[in-house]
């Protein structure tokens, strides 16, 4: 686009061919300097994923989806909504089973499951079988960017109902 040879460059919603020498030299330019690092403290931030706990049971509903809430307790840092300013000591949490897709985003210190994800409020739990599931919790900062503070807990889904095409009961 534009007429500028290059690889293509997401910002936003607009596409922009940028050539790689231009991001080099802006980049590489006087005064050009990464984005503050964020001081964590000496113990820095913790996040645990409170419930569910590892290796509870937990039924699917009728629509094979898992609605479970996740509930985090957070401490170190102020839960905030996500926001385009690097704040220090601020910062928000993603859960759910994937956090490539579907996942929830939220200052709350829970978030539901549902049969569609909506907005990044609650986290895509549609489509579920019985069986094994870890549900995944990490912590960012304003920007998105990762703390490298996560949790993971690893549960068991039933079909109670047999909605699922699993073993009644199972």
């Amino acid at each position: 686009m534009y007429g500028i040879p290059g690889p293509p460059v997401r910002r936003g919603l607009t596409i922009l061919a940028v050539p790689a020498a231009l991001c080099m030299a802006f980049c590489s330019a006087p005064g050009c300097a990464p984005p503050p690092v964020i001081d964590l403290g000496p113990d820095g931030p913790t996040l645990a994923i409170t419930n569910p706990t590892s290796d509870e049971k937990i039924a699917l509903d009728s629509t094979c989806a898992l609605t479970e809430p996740i509930v985090v307790e957070v401490t170190g840092i102020e839960l905030v909504p996500p926001r385009n300013e690097l704040v220090p000591g601020q910062g928000h949490w993603h859960g759910g089973p994937d956090l490539s897709q579907g996942y929830c985003l939220t200052d709350k210190t829970y978030c539901m499951g549902s049969s569609l994800s909506e907005d990044f409020q609650t986290y895509d739990g549609s489509g579920m079988k019985a069986g094994l599931l870890t549900l995944h919790a990490k912590l960012q900062d304003n920007e998105h960017n990762d703390l490298g503070v996560e949790d993971q807990v690893e549960i068991e889904l039933t079909d109670p109902g047999d909605y699922c095409g699993g073993a009644a009961g199972s």
